[in-house]
């Protein structure tokens, strides 16, 4: 067998990560196996490989197109035979498309052949030899849905349909039946239109572009007028062909186009009246946030709280316990110097309960969740904030807005649409907001799907909900806009409130093709033996680091955290050695830390002469040599489990769960170790 995936499990980590800089593919660099799953779909989708084809050179496509078509592998001098070509000239070829996943290597089993053979992965060769007879048949885009649709192969057009809502029942739905549901979805033009307003950033811009041609693009010119890397742009265009709004097509040399379907082409709507126009203005008074990814910093900083208070933050709860607020109290980014405001704690929390760093309890997540989180760094951070809070049901940021009693909106809708309007401005110009809002709410108004989902208030007439509307919009963009980054505010000469986009709001709208970031040059943080810590160079991961150790004293720019000795002790507390934090201090400082700061830490540690108590469960059995699997069970289950004196297990229960559900866990995997778990009081009690 020749399959693509056992040849990814075969390679080593460096070859892997080679194949993944091509495809710009983050991998973490944990386990090959889970890297090469991760490898695996992105080689083997139709649409990558058809934009990578476009990547590679002439020669390296004959050379390729070559070895699909051979009937077996093919050692180098046979190659470039069929190529008729000098050796010499073909190897750099090999060397490349190796190195970027789209061929493979083995060696001949008889005796007399010892050389390497080359060849193409069952599963690249038959989508390369599908996009291959596309380019002989290419398409003019003046074709019915239909018929775009035949062109997939099953399990393509079953995940089309499920994708564009369809309940699909492996091996029940039939092929008719997805492409009758995929023509009738993509022909309700209200419906597309609203998946087209969730559409990510650089999908959004993608289309945008794309719509702005009056015929197919080329898949080269695209990616260049979008300002997007290959990983991005390749995702991008995933994204619109998932939703079949997107399709390839071929010019008369075979090279790629992107084709939208006239059927799907928006026609131009005659406006009615014009938008009321924007107004600009100059010479403005602002005060910016000082560090543009502050909400997601606040998130981490909230998270950090709620775990050293031990306490749980319900959804239905606006704020947080009060002693995660008295250890947040003018330590987060939005309401410096003081207390942030009740709603922006209310966004916090809904964004966190949405991206799974808050349970369904108020918990915080379990650490490896954390840890996952901690990996983006907080541009990407910011923008599945950006996500997360377009999906909300609710709208915690106007939480105290009586406006919206009865209004009946639908909230991602509404908050799609705002996104979709301020990708018209410009971030370096600033607007009146007075004419942005309403210029938002007209366009909202003229697209014919008002956000208002049903309106219990008959009595209101148009101007009613037009003015409702923008006060939503302005509550909006001077809540979430401005928290998340997208937007700041000021004031002009005349006094007037002045709105305009941000450079991290540019690139969360899909404006720029990269986030703003500060050249990094030196070590990420800054310390002296007094204990202070400057922040030089922000991460989620560095943030985290250090809030276990040490408190947010001041924001900055630069942030600064304190080392105190409460600090120290909180850390000591909960599992963290003084020899750990001491190497983490060196690894971000590039050299030992203070020799004072070392001292002082130490003699910290050593007035601190702990005494730990743990909740724990003791295990005896009938025969003790039985508590030997149990004790394998319950270790391997996570559990903290020791022997004592061979006659009874001693497990830690752990710190922060649910008591009944532990034992339940406890007594099942005692029952798996053929054991039958009973309470029993000891003798003379």
């Amino acid at each position: 067998m020749r399959n693509l995936l056992g040849r990814l499990i075969e390679r080593s980590p460096q070859s892997l990560s080679s194949v993944a800089q091509f495809w710009e593919v983050p991998l973490q660099g944990i386990d090959p196996h889970r890297e090469a799953g991760q490898l695996y779909p992105v080689l083997t989708d139709a649409w990558s490989l058809a934009l990578a084809w476009e990547r590679i050179s002439p020669r390296e496509q004959q050379v390729l197109g070559t070895l699909v078509k051979a009937p077996r592998p093919l050692d180098l001098e046979s190659l470039a035979a069929a190529l008729g070509l000098d050796a010499h000239a073909v190897l750099p070829s090999l060397r490349r498309l190796y190195r970027i996943g789209l061929i493979a290597t083995e060696r001949s089993q008889e005796p007399d052949d010892p050389k390497l053979h080359f060849y193409v992965p069952t599963e690249i060769a038959h989508t390369l030899s599908r996009l291959d007879h596309e380019r002989s048949h290419p398409p003019t885009g003046d074709e019915p849905l239909a018929w775009f649709l035949e062109r997939l192969e099953d399990v393509e057009l079953l995940e089309l349909a499920e994708h564009l809502g369809m309940t699909v029942l492996p091996a029940v739905t039939q092929r008719q039946e997805a492409l009758r549901f995929a023509v009738q979805r993509l022909q309700d033009r209200r419906w597309l239109a609203e998946k087209l307003d969730a559409l990510s950033p650089s999908a959004a811009r993608l289309w945008g572009w794309l719509n702005t041609k009056s015929r197919p693009a080329p898949a080269g010119e695209a990616q260049s007028e979008t300002g997007t890397s290959f990983g991005e742009y390749r995702r991008a265009v995933r994204e619109l062909a998932q939703l079949g709004v997107l399709w390839r097509g071929y010019d008369a040399q075979g090279r790629l186009l992107l084709l939208v379907p006239s059927a799907l082409r928006q026609p131009a709507q005659p406006q009615s009246r014009p938008l009321p126009a924007l107004a600009t203005s100059e010479a403005v008074t602002t005060s910016p946030l000082a560090y543009p990814w502050a909400i997601a910093w606040d998130l981490l900083t909230v998270l950090r709280a709620l775990i050293v208070a031990g306490g749980r933050w319900r959804p239905d709860e606006e704020l947080p316990p009060t002693a995660v607020l008295r250890r947040v109290d003018g330590r987060l980014w939005i309401g410096r110097p003081g207390q942030a405001p009740p709603a922006y704690f209310a966004l916090l929390g809904a964004l966190a309960v949405g991206l799974g760093l808050i349970d369904g309890d108020g918990a915080p997540a379990p650490r490896e969740r954390i840890r996952s989180w901690l990996r983006f760094p907080f541009p990407e951070q910011g923008r599945r904030l950006l996500r997360a809070w377009r999906r909300l049901p609710g709208w915690p940021e106007g939480h105290h807005e009586a406006l919206i009693t009865g209004l009946g909106i639908d909230w991602p809708a509404l908050r799609a649409r705002l996104l979709t309007g301020l990708r018209e401005l410009r971030s370096e110009q600033w607007y009146v907001l007075e004419t942005v809002v309403t210029r938002l709410s007209a366009q909202m108004a003229s697209s014919g799907r008002s956000p208002f989902s049903e309106h219990p208030r008959a009595a209101w007439t148009d101007r009613d909900r037009a003015e409702a509307l923008e006060q939503v919009i302005a509550a909006t963009l001077g809540s979430a806009g401005r928290w998340l980054g997208i937007v700041e505010y000021g004031r002009d000469a005349d006094g007037a409130v002045v709105v305009r986009l941000t450079d991290a709001g540019a690139w969360l709208l899909g404006l720029h093709g990269a986030p703003p970031s500060p050249h990094r040059t030196g070590p990420a943080i800054a310390a002296d033996e007094d204990g202070w810590i400057a922040v030089i160079h922000p991460s989620p991961a560095l943030v985290w680091a250090l809030s276990a150790f040490a408190d947010l004293a001041e924001l900055g720019p630069p942030a600064r955290y304190r080392v105190t000795r409460s600090s120290l002790l909180r850390a000591l507390r909960s599992g963290l050695q003084l020899s750990q934090i001491l190497r983490y201090l060196e690894a971000q400082l590039g050299e030992p830390p203070p020799g004072e700061l070392a001292q002082r830490l130490q003699r910290w540690m050593t007035e601190h002469r702990p005494a730990w108590l743990a909740h724990a469960l003791v295990v005896r059995a009938a025969e003790p040599d039985q508590l030997e699997q149990a004790r394998e069970k319950l270790a391997q289950a996570g559990f903290m489990v020791e022997l004592v004196a061979s006659e009874r297990l001693l497990v830690e229960l752990p710190e922060r769960a649910q008591p009944d559900a532990v034992l339940r866990r406890i007594r099942q995997l005692l029952r798996e170790a053929g054991l039958s778990p009973e309470w029993r009081a000891r003798p003379g009690l």
